[in-house]
């Protein structure tokens, strides 16, 4: 009978721990499936920044291309307006050379008329001497 007891008592101690040893077993299951769960959220987070990041960097390496597309552009714009303004330059400074060489031969024609001007009137004015002593002698005679 005390067999019998201790055979019960180890049965029930024996369902006991087999009773804790499920709750246990599937306290970890779920602890496991927690964990899991966790690491698939943080995988799933995982990826999704290493894409935003990937896009980012995409879109950098458009922006970057697309501002250096426009830099080589406005680099030959400036190019260009560079060489419009010097041949501008060029053709303002050939009009200011011929206005110049004009200039000097109008200021040449003045001059050379102010000579002619100076020798026909002292002509005129020598003239007019040899009228006024003629004229005189006339007068005297």
């Amino acid at each position: 009978q005390r067999v019998a007891a201790q055979l019960r008592e180890a049965e029930a101690r024996h369902k006991r721990v087999v009773q804790e040893t499920s709750e246990t077993a599937e306290h970890l299951r779920r602890q496991v499936d927690e964990a899991r769960s966790k690491s698939d959220e943080w995988e799933a987070k995982f990826r999704r920044v290493v894409a935003e990041r990937k896009e980012d960097s995409a879109q950098h390496m458009r922006l970057v291309e697309k501002m250096t597309a426009e830099a080589e552009e406005l680099e030959v714009s400036h190019g260009r307006v560079v060489e419009g303004l010097r041949a501008r330059i060029d053709e303002l400074e050939a009009q200011h050379q011929r206005a110049a060489a004009e200039r000097d031969e109008a200021d040449d024609q003045h001059r050379r008329m102010l000579e002619e001007l100076s020798l026909a009137t002292a002509e005129r004015d020598r003239a007019r001497g040899r009228e006024l002593k003629e004229a005189r002698r006339a007068l005297d005679a």
